[in-house]
């Protein structure tokens, strides 16, 4: 499964604005395949081995050195700029397109990693945001969002929402890699504003994909009027609607490997616009037909493969990770380099990905200039401590898919590189 990249892939091309492509009709909330749950604000955690894993995680009884590594000189690729998904030799880039200011035009292309050449997938018109791209089989799949009547930034303002007050539209699309066809797989509007700030509106869906299903968010209440989510399950051959859950907090992530799916959920405070996605419930479903179950709370960004599940938290104050494989449901802190967290701040774990037994994620920190710096980890299973991949040090993302690792430095260009898993060395 290739983790949703969402607006971290898509900032440094494309912001949101205009647009008037016309919208298809939304899918049934009452379709008859439809399986709706309603889950809890505070279920009870069923991981009674575990019980202390719902709290604060115990620190290490001292700080683990950090282990860093070195990759072998010519193991890693250049990929082409703007590339969200990396599949046999082939990475598909999302290309921001001609003059169009702060909203241009983008293209989505399919690039050959050897040769350079490359096709054009789908392109899209001045003022669709897209979000949320993934690859899944002959298919890309992502979120297309824009406004009916978007205002002019005449004069080049900063700041606030010109389009305040607005619906936000948005489609789901897919486009087959071979054929060229592509489609509609749902749409709607967005109207409910969950997160305040100074240019705050509506939020287009989250997806993620594996294989022939597709799974997305709607908008919903939840109790007592809270900001709340729908997930959505659809087959992407048939359109079908194989699963319907109707979150009681914001859905700010979701993840498939089959029918096992994850999300993160996150309570307002009674306040609109409230939510604070980045500290959120992590929920666990193995199957279609299984309720979801509370994993952890305080989760600020999670990871699934057919093996594992793993996250992050919020209250962190140093850079450990969590993780639980499928086959026991026994998670275990897996500690990361000494980096510490000011009383307050946010944990520095941020973007996990995990495949091949191996998982990765970001380390934020702040070096003796107090300029904001970061650092790339791997994890192997087995290993007493995640190991630091030298020498890169401007991360905003990162994902494993292909047996190999990508990850992209906002400050290079290109911007995205990838190793082999199996190059990298093993240091126990």
């Amino acid at each position: 499964m290739l983790r949703s990249l969402g607006a971290l892939t898509l900032a440094a091309a494309l912001i949101a604005g205009c647009g008037s492509q016309p919208a298809t009709p939304a899918p049934s909330a009452t379709a008859a395949a439809a399986l709706r749950v309603s889950t809890s604000a505070t279920p009870a955690p069923t991981l009674g081995p575990t019980a202390t894993l719902t709290g604060t995680p115990p620190p290490s009884a001292t700080p683990l050195p950090a282990v860093a590594i070195t990759l072998p000189t010519g193991a890693v690729r250049t990929l082409p700029t703007g590339t969200f998904a990396l599949r046999g030799g082939r990475a598909f880039t999302l290309v921001g397109n001609g003059t169009g200011g702060p909203n241009p035009a983008f293209t989505i292309r399919m690039v050959n990693v050897v040769s350079g050449t490359s096709t054009t997938l789908a392109s899209r018109p001045s003022g669709h945001q897209p979000s949320s791209l993934t690859v899944a089989g002959d298919r890309v799949v992502w979120v297309e969002s824009w406004y009916a009547h978007p205002q002019p930034n005449v004069g080049g303002e900063t700041g606030g929402n010109l389009n305040a007050g607005q619906p936000l539209l948005w489609q789901i699309n897919a486009v087959s890699i071979s054929t060229g066809a592509r489609s509609v797989i749902a749409s709607g509007s967005n109207t409910r504003i969950p997160v305040e700030g100074e240019a705050a509106g509506p939020l287009a869906p989250v997806l993620a994909t594996d294989g022939d299903r597709v799974a997305y968010t709607l908008d919903r209440t939840g109790p007592r009027g809270a900001d709340a989510s729908a997930i959505i399950v659809r087959s992407l051959s048939s359109g079908a609607v194989l699963r319907r859950l109707d979150a009681d907090g914001y859905v700010a992530q979701v993840g498939l490997t089959g029918q096992a799916l994850f999300f993160r959920e996150a309570f307002d405070s009674g306040t609109p616009g409230s939510v604070y996605p980045a500290d959120a419930s992590l929920m666990l479903s193995r199957s279609d037909g299984e309720l979801p179950r509370l994993i952890d709370t305080h989760v600020s960004d999670a990871a699934m493969d057919a093996q594992m599940l793993v996250w992050s938290r919020e209250d962190a104050t140093d850079a450990s990770i969590w993780v639980m494989p499928l086959d026991t449901d026994v998670p275990m802190r897996v500690p990361g380099p000494p980096v510490a967290v000011g009383p307050g701040q946010q944990g520095p774990s941020s973007n996990l990905a995990v495949g091949n037994g191996v998982v990765a994620w970001i380390v934020g920190y702040a070096d003796a200039n107090n300029v904001a710096e970061s650092e790339l980890v791997a994890w192997e299973t087995g290993q007493k401590v995640g190991r630091v991949i030298g020498d890169q040090r401007h991360l905003d993302w990162v994902v494993i898919e292909d047996g190999s690792l990508v990850w992209r430095d906002y400050l290079s260009l290109p911007d995205t590189h990838a190793v082999p898993i199996s190059a990298i060395p093993v240091v126990p």
